[in-house]
């Protein structure tokens, strides 16, 4: 009988643990946090987040920082000609991705999202 107790309290407990921390893919992860799995993308994520916050601010565009996420459309951040082409020159500059390879893509990005999955293939610079 107590063998069959410690074997249920363990199995509990097991359950318990492992399933705290459930893995989201970058499709289906709207914060950082949820990105633990795989720290490489995880810290792209984390740059990238920090850096737009910074250009916005530099634009004074400071009340678009009331709360973004990975899943923020693009065009609720970059509102202006100046935000896009600000962005463009981080992701070309900071993240030393070709302009070219940035102006071919920019189209397909919907979301941060995708500009970290983006930065993933193509950024010049070790995370």
């Amino acid at each position: 009988m107590k063998k069959i107790i410690v074997f249920g309290l363990g199995t509990l407990l097991v359950l318990n643990t492992t399933s705290c921390n459930t893995y989201r893919s970058l499709d289906n992860a709207t914060s950082i946090s949820q990105l633990a799995g795989n720290t490489f993308v995880q810290n792209i994520a984390k740059r990238l987040m920090k850096d737009v916050g910074n250009m916005l601010i530099q634009q004074g565009v400071s009340k678009a920082l009331g709360g973004f996420n990975l899943k923020t459309p693009l065009t609720n951040i970059l509102t202006t000609s100046q935000a896009i082409d600000g962005f463009k020159g981080l992701l070309s500059n900071s993240y030393k991705v070709p302009t070219n390879v940035v102006e071919n893509n920019f189209s397909k990005f919907t979301n941060l999202s995708n500009v970290v999955g983006f930065l993933s293939n193509n950024a010049g610079i070790q995370f």
